[in-house]
């Protein structure tokens, strides 16, 4: 069975449960090589700012953005929404507009007004993903969102609404690869795929397949 290694991060180790707590990975789940041996993807394979609604500014710097109609909040946790109008890099709610990142790794989100650790975070992606589907009545306009999930597997999400639907996908990557047949295969596609969803540039070949994936919710 091959295990899952997240590379180290020295700013968060410190704060980080000891791995040997954590649930092991998926059998399917890549070992990850170190990013830093990793040659840059091709440009041509990397579809950047994919996404309907982008926003580039100061507001909600290069998160994707869906603007919602009067009325949301009601549909959203109390507790949940004190934490999202909080200016963070994960999700953020300001002025109508909820700002959604391409990163939702949890072992990322020390230092965000959700919590105090993974577990908590886990909980808090959890209540973003059922308030999503609740605030489907108050999106004001279309939309395609991507994001980085990791619990247990390297994971690609999608949420794309026509203006009358809301549709979602998710998976690992490794199942996003075209013709990958072979371990080795799907764990290089992983080892290229997760950290560019994550900044934010994912290639076409992963979010074709999660087009491909979306149901109706």
């Amino acid at each position: 069975m091959k295990t899952v290694k997240k590379p180290a991060e020295k700013k968060k180790a410190a704060a980080k449960k000891a791995v040997a707590k954590k649930a092991p990975a998926k059998k399917k789940v890549a070992a990850k090589k170190a990013v830093a041996k990793k040659a840059p993807a091709k440009k041509k394979g990397v579809a950047k700012k994919v996404v309907v609604d982008f926003y580039d500014d100061n507001q909600f710097g290069s998160m994707q953005v869906v603007e919602l109609k009067s009325g949301y909040q009601k549909v959203i946790p109390i507790n949940f929404l004190g934490g999202i109008c909080q200016e963070n890099e994960f999700i953020y709610l300001n002025d109508d507009k909820i700002g959604i990142s391409y990163n939702m790794d949890i072992s990322d989100m020390y230092g965000s007004p959700f919590g105090e650790g993974e577990d908590d975070y886990a909980k808090v992606l959890s209540i973003f993903e059922d308030t999503f589907l609740k605030l489907k009545n108050y999106f004001s306009n279309k939309f395609e969102i991507v994001y980085f999930t990791y619990d247990g597997e390297y994971t690609a999400n999608m949420w794309s609404f026509d203006g009358e639907n809301l549709k979602n996908a998710s998976g690992w990557i490794g199942d996003l690869c075209d013709g990958c047949e072979e371990d080795s295969e799907k764990d290089a596609f992983v080892d290229k795929n997760y950290p560019l969803l994550k900044s934010g540039s994912p290639t076409f070949e992963l979010l074709d397949n999660l087009r491909s994936m979306l149901v109706k919710v």
